[in-house]
């Protein structure tokens, strides 16, 4: 209905939620810090890639990274600088309801989404519980949460590519961060600085990641889109951590981690990449461990996939999400959610634009051109 027609039914006019001018300006923001990351990063092309590359909407190291060497590709992949540009605008507003790992936390638990036990908050060095109570900021007040789990996770509500994450557990007495021991005076001084941090349980993934990487929880990154007929899943990859990354899987900005892709109709691993210095390298192996990824058969994967776009279903105001999954020996966990997505860790696998889908909801958006 047009500004006239709500206005002869005296209805106020939406001025925030039509403009989506601060989306715009963030995204802005985004170009420009994509940009100069790019611009900080030593020149591994030259002048006329570079310019190529750019003129069509990617970076350098997409030339690479997406095997960027006919006109098809170009047209099939989802463009860097039109996804940091125009990025949030599919979630609009409620892309922080996402982003926020506290709210979206809370979105799964009244939806009835399996996730990681939440045991509370740590509020300018005071440990909250979820109901409210202050808890104090000594280590007493944690030992409860660790009875009967593998450890405690701490993540920043807002943080992104896993920032700011560290795990906690006891060991013989001792205390264990990450991997390594920590005075109880040093733990304590820690959670004195911390802020805006939720405590959960840590995860116990299955076994066939537990062999792949047994470091690190190796998780799904999952995305799920909508369609006119409800969501549906776009992509999905499987990330594995290593001794470089370790605590974490990160793969994003070159972190160390594995990105593997993922067959939905075998349920089947395929080649990992790792990203070194900017290139891709190929791994059918974990590069540490020895253990086979590709061929592995990933368990219980259509059953967490069809749990996902139920869970998507539950959120029709954030049509585009980035789910970050454990699977586990009995089901499976999700982490968090991420919004907007980064695109690289299934695109590198697979363009996103190649499937009609994709690239008409894309198109949408004004990220994709319309076939």
């Amino acid at each position: 209905m047009g500004h006239q027609k709500r206005a002869a039914l005296d209805i106020t006019p939406m001025v925030k939620l039509e403009g989506g001018l601060e989306l715009r300006l963030r995204g802005l923001v985004k170009l420009y810090r994509l940009v100069k990351r790019q611009l900080g990063n030593p020149m591994r092309s030259s002048w006329s890639e570079r310019l190529q590359a750019w003129s069509r909407g990617f970076t350098p190291r997409a030339l690479r990274l997406y095997r960027l060497d006919h006109e098809r590709s170009w047209n099939d992949n989802l463009s860097e600088l039109f996804n940091a540009l125009h990025g949030m605008l599919p979630n609009g507003i409620y892309g922080q309801a996402i982003s926020n790992k506290l709210i979206f936390s809370k979105q799964l638990a009244a939806h009835g989404v399996p996730q990681p036990r939440v045991f509370g908050l740590v509020q300018r060095g005071r440990v909250i519980d979820l109901r409210g109570r202050s808890l104090g900021g000594n280590l007493q007040t944690l030992e409860p949460w660790l009875d009967g789990v593998k450890g405690l996770v701490f993540r920043p509500t807002w943080s992104g590519a896993g920032q700011g994450i560290f795990f906690l557990r006891r060991c013989d007495e001792a205390w264990r961060l990450n991997e390594h021991l920590i005075e109880p005076r040093a733990l304590e001084q820690l959670l004195a600085g911390l802020t805006d941090f939720m405590v959960t349980e840590q995860v116990v993934q299955a076994a066939y990641a537990q062999r792949i990487f047994p470091r690190t929880t190796n998780t799904l990154r999952v995305l799920t889109l909508w369609t006119d007929a409800g969501p549906y899943v776009a992509a999905l990859a499987h990330r594995f951590g290593t001794a470089a990354s370790s605590p974490l899987d990160n793969w994003h900005q070159g972190d160390g981690g594995l990105s593997a892709s993922v067959d939905a109709k075998t349920c089947r691993l395929g080649p990992a990449v790792r990203l070194e210095r900017q290139q891709p390298y190929w791994y059918q192996v974990h590069p540490d461990s020895g253990a086979r990824i590709s061929g592995v058969r990933v368990p219980r994967l259509r059953e967490v996939l069809a749990g996902l776009v139920e869970a998507a279903r539950q959120l029709p105001y954030a049509p585009c999400i980035g789910w970050d999954v454990v699977i586990t020996e009995t089901g499976y966990q999700v982490l968090e959610g991420n919004a907007p997505p980064g695109t690289k860790v299934w695109q590198v696998h697979r363009p996103l634009l190649a499937d009609a889908r994709n690239r008409s909801f894309f198109a949408r958006y004004g990220m994709a051109r319309p076939l």
